[in-house]
């Protein structure tokens, strides 16, 4: 069975990107979460769009795996876009600065 990932909620570990919570919640999920200019501790999110790039193999992973853990069933031939938690966005930052120092 595959899910629809939702841009209310972090690709990687499915936070709600509204309340901030890793629990169930009763937010409205067919609303987009904005960026506010202050905000939290831990409660920024960051929009990002995958684009296919062989050369970025731990970051990928990190993406397939996701993909793999809530059968999101995301077509990765083609760029589309998702939202990271900042926990999430701070791994998947450290990953592709590895991938990046390998290279060159």
């Amino acid at each position: 069975m595959t899910c629809e990932y939702l841009p209310t909620n972090c690709y990687t570990c499915k936070k709600c990107l509204i309340c901030f919570t890793l629990d169930i919640c009763k937010c409205d999920k067919n609303v987009k979460p904005i960026r506010v200019g202050n905000p939290q501790c831990g409660q920024q999110i960051y929009s990002r769009i995958f684009t296919p790039n062989e050369e970025l193999q731990a970051a990928n992973q990190f993406l397939f795996s996701a993909n793999k853990k809530f059968q999101y069933n995301s077509n990765f031939n083609i760029p589309f876009s998702f939202t990271f938690c900042s926990t999430c966005n701070s791994k998947f930052q450290r990953l592709k600065g590895e991938d990046i120092r390998k290279i060159y």
